[in-house]
């Protein structure tokens, strides 16, 4: 059987089936090579579908944290923790089920953990529990200037632990204590 045109030459996809055929063999690992393997002391990754594109990049170093967090698709539980921790610093307890399984969901979905902290701050349990240490401290609700800053703060990474205490501290509730009996 004739592949070749009328011209003599071989049509490209020809051309590409042969150079496959040449070129593999030669620079893939035999069936019963040993397989290319990382080892350290505590673990040791081998290469399995992807040993190719690695072969062929020798001078490229890699990088074994993103190829396992590229390789292994996240579960929403891989999340949990984080919102746990983001939950307890601004709300002082700790997500519930349904809580994490939302957010979670919508972290694999795109949202980043900045996001997700920048919308709790903004929600009503937050602002309870700064006017809750506002009543405890002062013995007044936060007024909106107050609140607005805080909010802020919390959304910069401070909890709701660190507002009890810039608030302890602050001129007004030193005052507080003076003037009580």
């Amino acid at each position: 059987m004739d592949f070749s045109r009328k011209d003599g030459r071989y049509g490209a996809s020809m051309v590409l089936a042969i150079a496959t055929l040449t070129i593999l063999p030669a620079i893939a690992p035999s069936a019963n090579a040993q397989e290319r393997c990382q080892r350290t002391e505590g673990y040791t990754l081998c290469f399995d579908r992807d040993w190719l594109r690695y072969y062929t990049q020798p001078q490229t170093t890699l990088d074994w944290q993103t190829y396992l967090r590229t390789r292994i698709p996240p579960d929403a539980s891989d999340y949990y923790p984080e919102i746990d921790r983001i939950y307890r610093e601004l709300l002082e307890r700790a997500a519930t089920d349904r809580e994490l399984e939302r957010w979670a969901h919508a972290i694999l979905a795109g949202l980043s953990l900045t996001e997700l902290r920048r919308t709790l701050v903004q929600g009503e349990e937050v602002e309870a529990r700064i006017n809750g240490v506002y009543q405890a401290i002062l013995g007044r609700d936060v007024d909106e200037g107050g609140l607005q800053t805080w909010r802020r703060k919390l959304a910069e990474g401070s909890s709701i632990a660190d507002i009890y205490e810039e608030v302890s501290s602050s001129e007004e509730a030193l005052q507080r204590r003076q003037d009580s009996p």
